[in-house]
């Protein structure tokens, strides 16, 4: 299958003269659009410095370009979908002791909600190093045995979703997670995916730009934004 980005390149080509604001901070790439809408997507501590926006010809085999492209498409088109629900991923996925689950990039606010519910998780995230965290080298036994696998959307514009997705050679649920998640129903196309959490902004958010541009991340503006997300019809959740 093509890539994601590239797949909505061709439905939603990038237009620079839609954007009213931009902002490349440490932790996400923050884009408003003149109708108000906002966007954003995680940068892993690499942001796209030095380029501008505004007469960007994205190159989508670029990471940076990506970033931007990724946060420009969240602004253009994650509020054309109707919410399924506005819940965290904890209250929605099944959570049991019974059922194994799998995350790939470290959600630690997920995490201490299994964590506290004394129900296991085992957390994988090649880009940080925290003693919670397992050895990158046993997540293909790991995802093997997996129920579900919780997924960071940044896999998208960093170029390792499918790597994540042909480990899951069971074909079970995978959800994908984060304020960079594409929310449009072509996501559910790939295999495994079965729901997309991200979150909603208000419009002319102004407040999120800020935080953004002063380095802050998704701990900083997440009060300003709801957390929404939709399921595939498949899969009731």
């Amino acid at each position: 299958m093509k890539d994601p980005l590239k797949h909505f390149f061709n439905l939603y080509p990038y237009d620079s003269e839609t954007i009213q604001r931009y902002e490349a901070g440490e932790c996400y790439v923050f884009v408003q659009l003149k109708n108000g809408r906002t966007g954003v997507c995680a940068t892993l501590n690499d942001p796209p410095v030095g380029i501008n926006p505004f007469t960007l010809l994205p190159d989508l085999d670029n990471h940076h370009h990506r970033m931007i492209y990724n946060a420009w498409l969240n602004a253009t088109i994650n509020d054309d979908w109707n919410a399924d629900g506005k819940d965290d991923i904890f209250d929605v996925i099944p959570v049991d002791k019974e059922i194994k689950t799998i995350m790939v990039g470290f959600f630690r606010p997920v995490v201490k909600r299994f964590d506290g519910a004394g129900v296991p998780l085992k957390v994988f995230d090649r880009a940080v190093t925290h003693e919670r965290l397992e050895n990158m080298d046993n997540l293909k036994d790991e995802i093997v045995k997996a129920d579900q696998i919780i997924v960071t959307s940044t896999t998208i514009f960093n170029g390792t979703f499918f790597e994540v997705l042909s480990l899951n050679r069971n074909a079970v649920p995978v959800y994908m997670l984060g304020p960079s998640t594409i929310l449009h129903d072509d996501m559910f196309k790939y295999p495994g995916v079965k729901g997309l959490f991200g979150m909603s902004f208000k419009k002319f958010d102004n407040k999120t730009g800020d935080i953004i541009a002063s380095g802050g991340g998704t701990r900083d503006f997440n009060i300003f934004a709801a957390k929404i997300y939709r399921r595939s019809q498949d899969l009731p959740l």
